[in-house]
């Protein structure tokens, strides 16, 4: 039989962590686009509504776009 699970080591955790960093894709590629000021200030609104920021929303917007048509895997 089995002992009481052990806890995770400092080591492990530091390799966890580190695999996770080095899976992250940094945000490095900039778009910039024109749009109404009606359609910019509606989703400035419903950023701010969210708890985000404009970038942060219109990331999100398009990654459900695109993950809902099959180019990304969300």
């Amino acid at each position: 039989m089995n002992g009481p699970a052990q806890p995770a080591s400092l080591g492990d955790i530091v390799e966890i962590q580190s695999t996770f960093a080095t899976q992250k894709e940094i945000k490095s590629a900039m778009i910039a686009l024109r749009l109404a000021p009606s359609l910019k200030q509606a989703a400035e609104k419903a950023a701010a509504e969210d708890s985000r920021t404009l970038t942060s929303l219109v990331q999100k917007a398009l990654k459900d776009y695109l993950a809902a048509r099959g180019y990304v895997v969300k």
